[in-house]
């Protein structure tokens, strides 16, 4: 009985061991500590006043977050502390006519499409800031949702060193910015991340139809991933949805992937 039982003990040992070396070793990602973020302003080149949430970061890497209408710097809390804790600077900025910037909280209400494309301007003083706080343009990663994702895409044609993007409900056309064009502006080597909901028909039709049209209209060289959910609603709305994957994880896992490549 005795041998029989340890027999048994050797079996559950022995298979225990051949299931370990059958999978494959995955180190955890390394955390860093996190900390509450610094509220910080900068002017823009046409001399409006940005305030912004800045998360310091303990590596050269950084993300510059770009809310919709009518959110603010706020909504991107959650996922700050979480890119902070994965060593990046994270900058959530007020664009102009909302929150604490220049002309804020609500003149965004009566702006001119001319005056929601300025927007662009935010975004270059963001990157000026993270670039003084050590953050290069090749290691940023810019999310934005909804006009904030049209806004992000086209910082990736401006300035064609900002290799990587997250985009959130990006639109066909918000107040004139034009994403089924900027799209196919975008350099090879570049790579985005889009999502979107199949229930989102707030950008004026079926915002998974267009995301896919814009996938589609990728030039040849830039990498893409599009995650459709079919009830997360729209723009940063979709951070919070119960559905697969995890929308936070799914950004985060994709970053990770950009960096394993990045080193090899």
């Amino acid at each position: 009985m005795e041998v029989k039982l340890l027999v048994q003990l050797i079996l559950v040992a022995a298979a225990g061991l051949a299931l370990y070396l059958l999978i494959p070793f995955r180190p955890k990602p390394r955390r860093y500590p996190t900390s509450d973020p610094a509220t910080v302003d900068f002017n823009t080149e046409d001399g409006k006043r940005i305030v912004a949430d800045y998360y310091p970061g303990a590596t050269s890497r950084g993300a510059l977050l770009v809310h919709m209408m009518p959110r603010t710097r706020e909504s991107w809390k959650y996922l700050a502390y979480q890119l902070q804790a994965r060593g990046y600077h994270a900058l959530a900025i007020d664009l102009h006519g909302h929150g604490a910037s220049t002309g804020g909280p609500d003149t965004y209400r009566s702006f001119s499409d001319r005056e929601h494309q300025e927007s662009l301007l935010d975004l270059q003083a963001g990157v000026k800031y993270l670039a003084a706080q050590g953050v290069s343009s090749e290691d940023l990663i810019v999310i934005g949702a909804s006009i904030g994702a049209n806004l992000a895409l086209w910082l990736l044609v401006d300035q064609p060193r900002v290799r990587q993007a997250v985009l959130l409900s990006a639109g066909l056309e918000y107040k004139g910015i034009k994403a089924r064009e900027l799209v196919r502006d975008l350099t090879p080597g570049q790579r985005i991340l889009l999502f979107s909901s199949a229930d989102d028909d707030r950008s004026g039709g079926n915002n998974a139809e267009a995301n896919r049209m814009l996938e589609s209209l990728t030039p040849k060289g830039v990498a893409t991933e599009l995650i459709v959910y079919q009830n997360a609603g729209h723009g940063s709305d979709i951070l919070e949805t119960t559905e697969q994957p995890n929308p936070t994880q799914a950004i985060l896992t994709w970053l990770a992937a950009g960096d394993t490549k990045k080193n090899k």
